[in-house]
């Protein structure tokens, strides 16, 4: 999930945790359409709802700042249907389940707490699928474009001296073992795969047993993925790669193949400059990408149809 993804899970779990918002009176879903986005409604009970989510995860609150997010992701939302890429129920579930569990609550008691802070859980489920979608749409721009160089990286390290020295990274032998769910998949379909790769996971005979275990399950893709270093590994998935002992697996994540997780063959730590030059092209790709972002939305802007109520 999205870095941005993450920092709304926090926020929200924070802000309920604290107590901090005073619930008010429930009050009927108000429909009337405040836009038409290249034929998408927005109405006010949308505005209104993602305005109360806002202030919830200590942004701005105001209805103005709460209309023109959704009017963005309308925009993106046109987009990402034209590129084909769609968010899986699942993957939202996976998020909500996060939120939950970092205030030691069951995804049902979330729902419960949000409610009484006049808050659709539905709302919530819509602000991830739109942060995650446009992160998506931008990896891929970002792809199609010029990408950092290696000359941009060593003129960075050259520029910084000393500060780039070689430090230890690890590195990680690994597989790749997926349990495919066909897309446009019913929910339960993702929860019973789920249950088989935490069975497998339980089980898992270490990567040289690996594909012929897999093959008692119908639907499994064993892929060795070869090596892969901690400057190649950030975020969540590093962080949880560093904690799985040698022939042991990751948990079952799920993605837009289905249900996944990495197995761990071998590790291995070794002096090198990758870890700065992996940082210095990090930054650099960073800048590169808010730059790219913003220029693709007001790209995607210029050619919407949007049609104020």
């Amino acid at each position: 999930m999205l870095k941005t993804t993450r920092a709304a899970a926090v926020s929200v779990a924070m802000a309920l945790l604290a107590g901090t918002i005073v619930a008010p009176h429930p009050v009927a879903a108000q429909s009337a359409i405040r836009m038409l986005v290249n034929d998408q409604p927005i109405t006010s009970y949308a505005v209104s709802q993602r305005s109360k989510l806002n202030r919830l995860t200590g942004g701005k609150g105001g209805e103005k700042v709460a209309l023109d997010e959704l009017v963005n992701e309308a925009i993106q939302q046109t987009e990402a249907k034209r590129r084909g890429i769609s968010i899986p129920d699942a993957q939202l579930d996976a998020a909500v389940a996060q939120i939950a569990k970092q205030v030691k609550l069951s995804p049902k008691q979330l729902e419960a707490a949000l409610g009484q802070q006049g808050i659709q859980i539905q709302s919530l489920r819509e602000r991830i699928r739109a942060q995650i979608t446009w992160s998506r749409l931008v990896q891929a721009k970002v792809r199609s474009s010029r990408s950092v160089g290696e000359r941009d990286i060593t003129a960075q390290i050259l520029a910084r001296g000393d500060q780039a020295a070689s430090r230890t990274i690890r590195e990680f032998m690994l597989q790749q073992i997926i349990f495919v769910v066909p897309r446009g998949s019913a929910q339960g379909a993702y929860a019973k795969r789920r249950q088989e790769a935490e069975s497998f996971r339980n089980r898992f005979p270490g990567c040289d047993g690996a594909l012929p275990y897999a093959q008692t399950f119908k639907g499994v893709v064993v892929k060795p993925m070869g090596r892969r270093d901690t400057t190649q590994l950030t975020g969540p998935l590093g962080d949880e790669l560093m904690k799985t002992s040698v022939g042991t697996t990751t948990k079952p994540q799920v993605t837009e193949n289905g249900v996944e997780m990495l197995a761990v063959c071998a590790t291995e730590d070794v002096a090198s400059d990758a870890g700065a030059r992996a940082e210095i092209q990090s930054e650099l790709s960073s800048e590169e990408a808010k730059k790219l972002a913003d220029d693709y939305m007001a790209e995607l802007k210029a050619k919407a149809k949007i049609e104020q109520r």
